[in-house]
């Protein structure tokens, strides 16, 4: 008959008490606490068992982004959670799992789940693939707004140009009423070219005065005429004003 002196000593390091933060060293059987990387009998390297506590917490703070399913390693469900997080149904699946977790023994829980990940990626990943997320929905609401914004800028540039040059004009043809007015002689009496305006006076009498100015990066061209009156209209992709 066989004793207990007889058996292996993984067989017996197993008649000890387990306790609640323990568990038995897969390789030699001693009962070693659970938070150590290695057996200190056999020095043989430890898988990082479930800890049940830390699943409830990150299932809590974490859960809508799937953070939880990241801790247990089911990376395709984390990725589900994080996808639809914004639909509010993952915020159900995570109230029903945190129930059936907090319901459910620890030790059975580390039989399911005899893997998890360490709390590092489980809280990096879904956060900081929020973050990017984030992210992407704002730029893609902020760079249109600020292309039109840029857009607003360079059709008042050419506004702003197009009655510049008007003004210019009539000082210009208060001196010469039979000249023919030009970019060049309108600087002279006040007209400051804009970067990147295309301005063009034709006809550039002073009965027939017509004023047509436009950006390069704009999209809307502007036209005075010798009364004074402005009309705009858009301007054709690839248009350019003749020199």
């Amino acid at each position: 008959m066989e004793t207990v002196a007889d058996l292996p000593p993984a067989l017996d390091a197993r008649t000890s008490i387990r306790g609640a933060k323990e568990h038995y060293c897969e390789n030699c059987g001693n009962l070693i606490p659970s938070k150590l990387p290695n057996c200190p009998h056999c020095h043989a390297k430890q898988k990082s068992g479930l800890d049940k506590p830390s699943l409830i917490l990150i299932t809590l703070f974490f859960g809508v982004l799937g953070g939880h399913k990241f801790y247990l390693k089911r990376y395709g469900m984390g990725i589900f959670y994080f996808l639809f997080s914004w639909t509010g149904l993952t915020f159900i699946g995570m109230i029903i799992e945190l129930i059936i977790y907090a319901a459910t023994d620890a030790e059975k829980l580390r039989e399911k789940h005899p893997e998890v990940n360490n709390l590092a990626p489980v809280i990096v990943i879904p956060v900081v693939g929020y973050a990017v997320f984030m992210i992407g929905i704002l730029a893609a609401i902020a760079v249109p707004n600020f292309i039109s914004y840029r857009m607003k800028a360079y059709d008042k540039a050419a506004q702003t140009a197009a009655h510049s040059a008007y003004y210019a004009s009539q000082a210009y043809f208060a001196e010469k009423p039979e000249g023919a007015a030009s970019v060049e002689n309108l600087i002279q009496y006040g007209y400051s070219p804009t970067a990147g305006v295309k301005l063009v006076i034709d006809p550039n009498t002073y009965e027939e005065l017509m004023i047509r100015a436009y950006h390069s990066n704009g999209k809307t061209m502007y036209t005075i005429d010798a009364y004074g009156q402005q009309s705009m209209m858009e301007k054709p992709r690839g248009y350019a004003l003749p020199e």
